[in-house]
């Protein structure tokens, strides 16, 4: 059972959708949980849906959709839960045999090992890692081969999502598990990916080449070009990102069909795991997905 330690706060927003139906499959959203701050409402409202439904039932839809909207917002958002959000948490939880507690401010920043918790710590199971064979859908994956801060992985994760790397292989050593630090630097990306972790980088990217991806490795001194790979276009494409003291180990570099370096001008000769991660992810992502 999960449970759930609140702290009031006070403020004057809601935590719920407002939708209408206005014809047939068609329908307008004129209101969202303030919790929820999107360019996008249309959209965010879709992405909890797909998130709440593709799940197995194993709970009510009220508690998964609350779940997702914990994580797809609160934790985004960046500010404490309202009153009205606490309230209306509160009487899911308790709805959902949830047990919670009230604490005091103090307990809260211990539990979370923070001052920024938006007035709720929640306490779930582990990480649900997806099997490595389940990954190899994707048309797009992405390894992290000795990437060793945590805060560089869910960097890097948080821009995986938004770029359309929804597949990730995680070490099974080497590179920190997807602990809560890493969830809270991904902003909650990791919800919206599949995540594994149970073999080596070097089996990962075997078991990528045999299925037919092409590898593409980060490198300081590789000589293969960002457009020249995007125009190119590879059906299927593994990207390996290396950490900066360690980069991306020989072996994958001896097997990559690319090893792409990043053009730098400044005379600081180094870029941030994550930030090449992004700037590369950026350049060979898109809307690919999963193939059917």
């Amino acid at each position: 059972m999960n449970t759930c330690c609140c702290a009031p706060q006070c403020h004057n927003q809601c935590f719920f959708f407002q939708v209408y139906e206005i014809g047939e499959r068609s329908y307008l959203v004129r209101g969202m949980p303030m919790v929820l701050t999107a360019n996008n409402p249309t959209q965010t409202l879709t992405d909890l849906l797909d998130k709440t439904l593709s799940e197995e039932p194993s709970s009510s839809w009220e508690e998964r959709l609350a779940a997702s909207i914990s994580c797809h917002g609160s934790v985004r958002a960046g500010h404490r839960l309202t009153l009205p959000e606490m309230t209306e948490m509160v009487r899911l939880l308790e709805q959902n045999e949830v047990g919670f507690e009230w604490v005091e401010k103090g307990r809260l920043i211990q539990l979370s090992k923070s001052t920024d918790h938006q007035g709720v710590v929640l306490k779930t199971s582990l990480y649900p890692y997806t099997p490595k064979n389940e990954l190899f859908n994707h048309q797009r994956l992405l390894l992290l081969d000795n990437i060793e801060d945590p805060h560089n992985v869910g960097a890097v994760l948080r821009s995986a999502e938004v770029f359309g790397f929804h597949g990730v292989c995680l070490p099974s050593r080497g590179v920190p598990e997807v602990y809560p630090s890493v969830v809270k630097v991904s902003s909650g990306a990791t919800e919206f990916m599949q995540i594994t972790r149970e073999a080596s980088a070097n089996q990962y990217a075997r078991k990528a080449q045999e299925a037919g991806y092409q590898i593409a490795a980060l490198d300081m001194n590789g000589n293969a070009t960002l457009d020249a790979i995007k125009e190119a276009d590879p059906e299927k494409l593994m990207l390996v990102i290396g950490g900066e003291d360690k980069s991306v180990g020989q072996f994958i570099l001896n097997m990559a069909d690319h090893i792409i370096g990043i053009p730098q001008f400044g005379r600081v000769n180094s870029l941030n795991a994550s930030v090449a991660a992004g700037i590369a992810m950026h350049a060979l992502g898109g809307n690919v997905g999963a193939q059917e």
